[in-house]
């Protein structure tokens, strides 16, 4: 009876995170905050409700507790004028996702569902990139989020291959997350064929994230290169040399002044790198002066354990950062709180507590880029993530 429970439950995680990651924000090309909702609830609330019913709920139900209950104190106390209530939805099912109870699930479901949803990523990816009107049209009605004017900027303008992520950062932060999972799978498979089919896989999430022209992907993009070229060093130093020199070459082609945007009838022209040092995105554009976080800053640094809740001001910028998220919100004690909660949910669902640390690090290091427990599209995507890290595992332990 037990097993049974614990497959009904795979199967549904699984069905609904793609379900989740094929859900549009966007109906028309208009963003849809009613359709996001709408995903919310259908999908990880359907998770954590059949994980209630199946087996126990942890203790990080008091987490969440914690955290709302800092939400609505700070609301009531905030000198901002306006209330967002859809604010404190990605805060509830952040925490619904993080009280779920995930070990012990194994099933061959796993792989299937994720070799899907990475299909489905990689062709709207690289049908941005090779200006396919159909997935650019495609993406344009359904996964637009955000703002409006941030498909234009990113799809239209410069063919950042975002799929339905929306966001740059997103993007870059998820498809670091799908190769170094497929590189996992990798030198965990002793199968030469399913071997040569992860790392396909993982070499074509890596190819993507240079095309993002973010901050934060090419920071990752190295980090990646670095993970493959130190793993395969010992085995193979000439391949490894090999692959360091082709790809800075690469690089080093594909980062040159170019001027070829046209924005209506206007011909811009723009440095393929200018965003490593820009003022409107990147590291600078998030924790430098005179940008668009300065109010939130500004806020903060006048209120530092006096967070805003869920309202809000022209003044105040949300989102960006987990300064200009979780703290200006719930305070720093919100934002530990918020991080205990983090921990406490991967040490308990990850079965090889050597990745916790590695795993807890990833989102510490994702909340200066993007704050990634409140993103729909990356948290629905976190249990099957979960699930795939613990299948590795349990790959490598069965030919032990």
């Amino acid at each position: 009876m037990v097993l049974e429970k614990k497959k009904i439950l795979t199967y549904v995680i699984c069905y609904l995170t793609i379900v989740g990651v094929c859900w549009p924000t966007s109906l028309g090309g208009n963003i849809n905050k009613y359709s996001l909702f709408l995903g919310y609830f259908i999908c990880i609330g359907g998770m954590f409700l059949l994980c209630g019913v199946t087996r126990k709920i942890t203790y990080n139900v008091l987490t969440l507790l914690a955290v709302l209950i800092l939400l609505l104190f700070f609301t009531l106390i905030s000198p901002l004028p306006e209330i967002n209530l859809g604010a404190i939805f990605p805060y509830f099912f952040a925490f619904l996702v993080l009280s779920m109870s995930l070990d012990g699930l194994d099933a061959k479901i796993i792989i299937d569902s994720f070799i899907f949803i990475s299909i489905f990523i990689l062709l709207l990816a690289f049908g941005v990139m090779f200006e396919v009107d159909f997935i650019i049209l495609l993406i344009k009605l359904n996964y637009q989020q955000y703002y409006p004017d941030l498909f234009e900027q990113t799809v239209v303008w410069h063919l950042k291959p975002i799929a339905v992520f929306s966001a740059h950062s997103v993007a870059g932060f998820s498809y670091f997350t799908f190769a170094i999972l497929y590189f996992n799978l990798f030198i965990n498979e002793k199968n030469k064929l399913r071997k040569g089919f992860y790392a396909a896989f993982m070499f074509l999430f890596l190819s993507l994230m240079p095309f993002l022209k973010s901050s934060a992907a090419f920071f990752l993009f190295f980090i990646l290169l670095l993970l493959f070229i130190v793993y395969n060093f010992r085995k193979n130093p000439r391949a490894s040399y090999l692959l360091l020199v082709i790809s800075l070459f690469s690089c080093s082609i594909y980062y040159q002044n170019q001027s070829e945007i046209i924005d209506g009838n206007v011909k811009k022209t723009f440095e393929s790198l200018s965003y490593l040092t820009s003022k409107q995105n990147g590291f600078l554009g998030r924790y430098s002066k005179n940008t668009r976080l300065e109010g939130t800053f500004n806020y903060i640094s006048k209120n530092p354990m006096t967070g805003v809740g869920v309202s809000s001001s022209s003044g105040i910028k949300f989102g960006d950062s987990f300064l200009a998220e979780y703290v200006v919100r719930i305070s720093f004690i919100g934002y530990v709180i918020v991080l205990m909660g983090l921990f406490c949910f991967l040490y308990k669902s990850i079965v090889d507590k050597r990745l916790v640390i590695p795993v807890f690090c990833f989102f510490l290091v994702a909340d200066l880029g993007y704050p990634l427990l409140v993103t729909f599209k990356f948290l629905v995507l976190i249990p099957l993530f979960i699930l795939i890290l613990n299948y590795a595992f349990y790959t490598g332990k069965r030919y032990v």
